[in-house]
């Protein structure tokens, strides 16, 4: 009897590539998140969340030295006017205090210097997170002197906007004070940063930017404001306002510093909420002007044309718990 014997060689089966159980999950996460039950019941339960004030929280003690809401001193003051400018925490930072009438304080705003102060700069304003303490956050954690050492460029970085949303309120509020920040950005500081007087030399550019609720505030401004920014830059920002999420996350940026939200934009879904939802209209993120133009520079014989300041009298709102929630948006 005659045998054969076979033999069979296996086929070497190559591994797959880098990174594919990982898609594979991520594919999975998302098929089940994008249901439309998932989505619905991902709202429910996130407007469940904003009806209990149990879950807001003031923001940890992080900065205990520091003053992240300094008390509305109620100063009129006629024009913005720079009462001092100090050095700072580095070689080319200053320390400006701006007599403001629209926040009837003095705000105090960190300033670094181009390396070449002899020739023309462009100025960026840098917003910054929900703390916005007395340093800010773009010198502390940033280290924004080492990352723009060399760039010839004007950085101007306000302070003591805790939980501001960088925006006019529409009430002072009793926890945090007045906050009239979209006034003081685009007209009253502008007017002092661009004085000739204070040795800096503007050539004509502002670009704004922002961390966080810093840069839900840049892209506001730069929406609000096309025709005086030349860009904008956002990193980490929520620039949804009606939107469950935007809304969930803009009440605990309010609540967190312990204001009412009803201050900032009023009780409910008012106007002002919706207006200030870029992601409902960015329109004029798309229109930046290509060239700025200075603003008048501030002296006793200028009258600036801004919004006046709201009241200084703090009238009594409900509860925000308690104020109409705005429905989710399909997506």
């Amino acid at each position: 009897m005659r045998s054969t014997a076979t033999s069979t060689v296996d086929t070497p089966v190559s591994p797959p590539p880098p990174g594919t159980a990982t898609r594979r999950y991520c594919t999975l996460v998302a098929a089940v998140l994008n249901t439309k039950t998932a989505r619905k019941l991902i709202s429910f339960t996130v407007k469940m969340l904003q009806k209990s004030p149990a879950i807001w929280r003031r923001i940890p003690p992080i900065y205990i030295d520091e003053t992240a809401h300094p008390a509305t001193s109620n100063q009129d003051y006629d024009v913005p006017r720079l009462a001092k400018r100090v050095f700072d925490e580095a070689p080319r930072v200053e320390r400006w205090f701006i007599e403001s009438p629209c926040m009837r304080r003095i705000v105090e705003v960190q300033v670094m210097l181009p390396p070449r102060p002899e020739e023309s700069a462009p100025m960026l304003y840098l917003l910054d997170g929900v703390t916005a303490p007395r340093r800010s956050g773009w010198l502390r954690e940033g280290q924004l002197e080492k990352a723009l050492n060399n760039e010839q460029v004007i950085v101007i970085m306000p302070t003591e906007a805790s939980g501001s949303l960088y925006e006019n309120w529409v009430a002072d509020d009793p926890e945090v004070g007045r906050h009239q920040w979209d006034t003081f950005l685009t007209q009253e500081l502008p007017s002092i940063m661009e004085d000739p007087a204070t040795g800096l030399k503007f050539n004509g550019r502002r670009i704004i930017g922002g961390l966080s609720m810093g840069a839900s505030g840049a892209i506001r401004l730069a929406a609000k404001h096309p025709e005086f920014y030349h860009g904008a830059i956002g990193l980490s920002g929520c620039y949804s306002t009606t939107s469950t999420m935007g809304r969930g996350m803009t009440l605990a940026i309010l609540r967190c510093v312990g204001s009412d939200p009803d201050n900032a934009w009023g009780t409910g879904p008012t106007p002002t909420w919706a207006r200030n939802d870029v992601a409902d209209h960015p329109e004029g993120c798309g229109t930046f002007r290509s060239t700025c133009l200075p603003r008048t520079p501030a002296s006793p014989n200028t009258t600036l044309s801004y919004t006046p300041a709201a009241p200084a009298s703090i009238s009594p709102v409900p509860p925000f718990w308690n104020t109409p929630r705005i429905p989710p948006r399909e997506i």
